[in-house]
């Protein structure tokens, strides 16, 4: 995974970042989860494999822009962001963007990336989804799920951005979460899990078989400045069954900071 394409893995969750001050009750739109302006996010996050490091990764989200999304002539909400991936042996991989996304009252979905810097050289890549993932749709009541397809980039090379089905859910809401950037309120714990729509031949053990590709998930999102923390897995073997043989890939991700924007 030495491509800025595969790097966007790490980043797709993290742009489910406004409006803070309301009552609990009230915040019920994906509006309300947005980060507020003037302010800039640093998020860490540690991929492993198997319950060891892997990868370690730091992300500078900065604030939102309105603008045209490529292509399109629709008006989008844009992010720029900056990631460095450092391996155990110390090696870094840097890349610089712009993600797009869909946000409204009812709605927040990622449509996808512009990769713009890759380790210090200048590129143009364009990397947009048929199949938005969508990270939150209102009315973010306890209890409310909702299910969409997206076609996502998997940590196991020989598996090609499978078709997933996504089904999303608000655990519960109002809650205090702690995090090192600070302790924050009126927060909602989500849990996503997402099966394959085709089997792909994996080897786990001494066996290779067609598998499904098995995910899920939690997140914590704050008013006012989106998805705080999160937790992920990916797994392999049959919907409600992962194969124990087979390989664990995991993320943890947290909020580090925030700091006002520069002008």
């Amino acid at each position: 995974m030495s491509t800025p394409g595969k790097m966007i893995l790490s980043a797709v969750f993290l742009f489910s970042l406004g409006c803070a001050g309301k009552a609990a009750e009230k915040l019920t739109s994906p509006l309300d989860f947005q980060p507020r302006q003037g302010i800039t996010l640093e998020f860490e996050s540690t991929e492993f494999l198997n319950g060891q490091p892997k990868y370690f990764y730091t992300t500078t989200i900065h604030p939102a822009q309105r603008g045209t999304l490529p292509g399109t002539t629709e008006t989008v909400w844009q992010y720029a962001f900056e990631m460095t991936r450092t391996n155990l042996e110390g090696k870094r991989e840097r890349f610089r963007a712009l993600h797009y996304s869909r946000v409204n009252a009812d709605v927040e979905a990622s449509l996808g990336q512009r990769i713009l810097e890759f380790n210090d050289k200048a590129v143009d890549l364009l990397m947009l989804h048929d199949d938005p993932y969508v990270d939150l749709r209102g009315p973010l009541l306890t209890g409310r799920q909702w299910e969409f397809m997206h076609s996502a980039s998997v940590s196991v090379d020989s598996v090609k951005k499978p078709m997933i089905r996504y089904t999303k859910r608000v655990v519960n809401r109002g809650l205090t979460v702690e995090v090192p950037a600070g302790r924050f309120g009126d927060c909602i714990l989500f849990s996503v899990e997402g099966v394959s729509l085709s089997t792909y031949p994996i080897t786990c053990g001494q066996t290779r078989e067609p598998r499904s590709f098995l995910m899920s998930g939690t997140m914590y999102y704050c008013p006012g400045l989106g998805n705080v923390k999160e937790s992920s897995y990916e797994r392999y073997g049959t919907p409600g069954r992962p194969d124990p043989a087979c390989d664990v890939h995991h993320s943890e991700r947290v909020l580090k900071s925030i700091s006002k924007s520069k002008p």
